[in-house]
């Protein structure tokens, strides 16, 4: 008799996504910006279990939006260390492993993001944030409106990050928009040059930093001492 092992739901999954898709720092215009939409699992009469989801629409280059969810994943508490993966793999279950699927309009495959990447239905958040981000590499004046649109809300919010910085960092000794750039850099995900047209104030600091590789290590050193000498304050 296969032995059965207690599980939960990945409570980490919306804070993920989030982070992810819908934070500050990875920001993706071609994202409907809009509330994303969350369905708790369910189980079923006859014992059947539906996982939890997050639905979310995106754009592709020519401005069709289409439709993403992402399913949760189970947590099994096997305390054998040493044979984990063995004991995973020997459990039946389609929720193990964070997924998503991809749709049109119609809420039919969609076509355009198999022929771009190959499949419409795949595994983990990273793979569907790393594949929607390969769309912020089109040329500014090939942008849809909307994504334009997106691009001015985010425009807006890096201004409002700004302005809190300035009243928390008063004394700091890297410059506000040059604290932003080097915060692009480190998170790895920078914004659409579109973006930088519309701040040139970053987007001059992000190439100031594209220009002196060594102006990072300047930066990040100064900025580690600040936290340090915060904290012992």
């Amino acid at each position: 008799m296969t032995k059965k092992y207690d599980f939960y739901w990945d409570d980490c999954f919306i804070d993920e996504f989030h982070e992810s898709f819908y934070s500050a720092q990875s920001y993706n215009p071609f994202i409907n910006q809009s509330d994303y939409y969350y369905h708790s699992e369910h189980t079923y009469e006859d014992g059947s279990e539906e996982a939890s989801q997050i639905v979310f629409e995106f754009y592709t280059p020519s401005g069709k939006e289409h439709q993403a969810t992402i399913n949760n994943r189970k947590i099994y508490d096997i305390e054998d260390e040493e044979n984990y993966e063995k004991i995973l793999n020997s459990i039946q279950s389609e929720h193990k492993e964070i997924k998503y699927f991809v749709e049109d309009q119609d809420y039919e495959p969609c076509k355009w993001y198999k022929s771009v990447f190959g499949k419409d239905k795949g595994n983990n958040y990273d793979e569907l944030f790393e594949n929607l981000s390969t769309l912020i590499k089109i040329p500014t004046d090939e942008l849809p409106i909307v994504v334009q649109e997106n691009c001015k809300i985010q425009v807006k919010k890096i201004k409002e990050i700004v302005h809190l910085l300035l009243n928390e960092r008063p004394k700091s000794k890297i410059p506000v928009w040059q604290y932003m750039a080097h915060e692009e850099i480190r998170f790895g995900n920078i914004y659409h040059p579109y973006v930088h047209s519309l701040l040139p104030e970053l987007g001059n600091e992000l190439y100031k930093f594209q220009k002196n590789p060594i102006l990072y290590e300047y930066v990040e050193r100064i900025l580690r001492e600040e936290t340090s000498k915060a904290f012992e304050q």
